[in-house]
């Protein structure tokens, strides 16, 4: 079972709990039945560099197998040859068709060292979800991503998770000391263990003093794996009660990859109440909030960069009150809402930075052409300040001026809405810095260069000269020479 495996039963076992009619359609070999629902099995091939994978042999009994069902709605899991196909077919019926973009298989690409084929790769794809009425995204990264890509239309599909399975409660103390007899700081990984997964990152965690990486699951690599982390803990696949306990009994899960689109791994350590060290890269920046029920670490920063994170923090999130905080704020980031947001005077500021404004304003109403501009700021308070002031007021003129507005600003979590003003706000993960008074800095390497992107703007303004080291290097240099 894999992520989209596990979506799909999860999807299919809900949609027949509320009295529909479902068929799932699949590579063999398995199972011709998942709970309550038929499972139909194409023949497939495997991949020769990942023997778990298999891709479907399509022929005409897919088409013999939808007639027969005749569906309202076809829902393409992870549409790419069977995918691709029963899209084709769909359109032929006048079914509509939703597709689920859960893999990245550009990123695959890249680690098993076919990246020549990233292009053809991302190619088909696009021919796999050309015919769906919508793509929904499991993270607003991976929505990013697909309209720079030219995917359209995109929603943002996030997964749930469950609290009944996954609790502070089933954290289990005589396994702990099972696991580090010596009151180790627990360092846990729970998922496959393939190439993709990058878990080679977690060798220099083995080294630590007074840690215990715990690596929970199967795959592929499991051998070659066991060979490499010879200072590692496999519990192999678990599941059922006995991953409930292994996973609330962690003190830190920490996820290496970097091509995850979503990872439910990481959402179900946190409804754990277990804090989380994970890449500022793909799905982990909607559910990790740095600093508050994790932390996020730079793909592209220092060498051995997952033990940097951990080994700097392992003190502060052992089973004390430090950890025991990060703990309650992890459980409660998926119990509650986003960050509490709040409305600021405009009239004190409209006079602060007057000529940009008014250069702007004038000039969309002269020429009658309204621009899209991005605001971005790198060093900014939660609530108030003369920086966050500044945009809003000089977002305010520009709204008003019939322009199209972006603000990029750094936040408690990750988050794109329509604000008071009318803005597209765009907040990505920011560290709150010490004794600054609630002051937060942009975590390096977010996706700035896909969002600014994709938005294709006229104008990008940033707040001072130190933002522009966190834009991309080509707008970066263009800004410096303007």
């Amino acid at each position: 079972m894999n992520g989209v495996s596990t979506t799909v039963a999860r999807l299919a076992n809900h949609l027949v709990r509320r009295k529909h009619d479902t068929l799932i359609v699949a590579p063999s070999p398995g199972d011709d039945h998942a709970d309550d629902t038929q499972v139909v099995r194409m023949k497939s091939f495997g991949v020769p560099f990942y023997r778990d994978c298999r891709i479907a042999r399509v022929d005409d009994r897919l088409d013999d197998e939808l007639e027969q069902f005749g569906p309202n709605v076809i829902h393409l899991a992870a549409p790419f040859v069977l995918g691709r196909r029963a899209g084709r077919i769909a359109t032929r019926m006048g079914v509509p068709v939703v597709a689920a973009y859960q893999t990245d298989l550009a990123g695959f690409s890249r680690r098993y060292h076919l990246g020549v084929a990233e292009e053809t790769v991302w190619s088909m794809v696009r021919a796999a979800h050309r015919e769906a009425a919508i793509t929904l995204a499991p993270s607003t990264v991976t929505a990013w991503q697909l309209r720079e890509r030219g995917i359209e239309p995109v929603a943002v599909w996030p997964r749930g998770v469950d609290h009944r399975r996954f609790s502070p409660s089933f954290r289990d103390e005589r396994l702990r000391r099972k696991l580090a007899p010596n009151d180790e700081v627990i360092v846990g990984y729970v998922g496959r263990l393939a190439r993709e997964k990058q878990l080679e990152r977690l060798l220099p965690l083995t080294e630590l003093p007074g840690v215990t990486v715990v690596i929970v699951g199967d795959g592929p690599r499991r051998r070659s794996l066991e060979r490499q982390l010879v200072g590692a803990r496999f519990a192999g696949f678990r599941g059922g009660q006995e991953l409930s306990r292994l996973v609330a009994s962690l003190d830190v899960f920490v996820h290496p990859g970097l091509d995850e689109t979503f990872c439910q791994a990481i959402q179900e350590a946190l409804a754990a109440g277990v804090p989380v060290v994970a890449p500022a890269a793909g799905g982990p920046l909607d559910l990790v909030r740095h600093g508050v029920n994790g932390f996020l670490w730079s793909p592209r920063g220092a060498r051995d960069p997952v033990r940097r994170s951990v080994g700097a923090r392992h003190r502060s999130l052992t089973p004390r009150p430090p950890r025991c905080r990060c703990a309650r704020l992890g459980r409660r980031s998926h119990l509650a809402g986003g960050p509490r947001s709040s409305d600021r005077s405009l009239s004190r500021c409209r006079r602060t930075r007057p000529t940009r404004g008014e250069c702007l304003t004038q000039g969309c109403r002269s020429t009658g052409a309204p621009m899209r501009i991005v605001q971005v700021a790198n060093f900014v308070h939660d609530t108030s300040g003369g920086v966050r002031t500044a945009l809003n007021a000089l977002g305010s003129l520009y709204v008003d001026a019939g322009h199209e507005v972006m603000t990029i600003r750094p936040g408690a979590r990750h988050l794109m809405q329509r604000d008071g003003i009318g803005r597209v706000a765009v907040v990505l993960p920011g560290a709150t810095l010490p004794a600054s008074g609630g002051y937060r800095l942009l975590v390096r390497r977010v996706p700035l260069a896909a969002i600014i992107a994709s938005w294709r703007p006229d104008v990008v303004e940033v707040s001072d000269k130190t933002t522009l080291g966190c834009l991309p290097g080509r707008l970066r240099a263009a800004l410096a020479r303007d």
